[in-house]
């Protein structure tokens, strides 16, 4: 357990698991294009870990996008742009 008393990812055995992570991936998108990833880039290393883990990943992101005039819109069509494959395995 870490330095709060909580339990995080690193406590648990992943081998063989699911894990279920929920992302929120508010990202400014301009003309359909993401044009700030950092939040996307910020959940990547728990999302590798799970995996390098042995851990079946399923991830649940959301996201209202930003468009650069302000307005919001619920958008995931362009979230793929901003991820890596972590494996050569088809996702299931």
């Amino acid at each position: 357990m870490n330095a709060l008393n909580k339990m995080s990812v690193k406590d648990i055995d992943l081998k063989g698991k699911r894990a279920l992570v929920r992302c929120d991936f508010n990202v400014p998108l301009k003309d359909g294009v993401i044009t700030n990833d950092k939040r996307i880039v910020a959940a990547l290393p728990t999302i590798k870990y799970l995996s390098d883990e042995g851990a079946r990943v399923i991830l649940c992101p959301t996201s209202v996008a930003r468009r650069a005039n302000g307005s919001r819109r619920r958008a995931l069509l362009p979230l793929p742009q901003g991820f890596p494959s972590f494996s050569e395995s088809p996702s299931a």
